[in-house]
């Protein structure tokens, strides 16, 4: 199995990530190679998504089951709270 078709439910376990889980699964997205940076973007838009959780998820998906990379999302861009 490739990184890329590991569940987000399975590479985002902890309590922690819950909303982000739940925005994904609205979305219909289901795998982490569906993750693109303009989910990321408009995720950071929702009430209650500050600054340490985008960095949790971030830092998850920039890890060993992450498929992103760092330079595809420009952190200081993203809404902070």
């Amino acid at each position: 199995m490739q990184k890329g078709d590991i569940l987000i439910s399975e590479a985002f376990l902890e309590p922690k990530f819950i909303l982000f889980k739940a925005y994904c699964e609205e979305q219909q997205i289901f795998y982490l190679k569906d993750i693109n940076r303009e989910l990321i973007e408009q995720f950071a838009e929702v009430k209650g998504i500050g600054g340490v959780k985008m960095a949790a998820i971030i830092e998850r998906l920039a890890g060993p089951v992450g498929n992103l990379q760092l330079e595809l999302l420009d952190i200081s861009q993203l809404k902070k709270k």
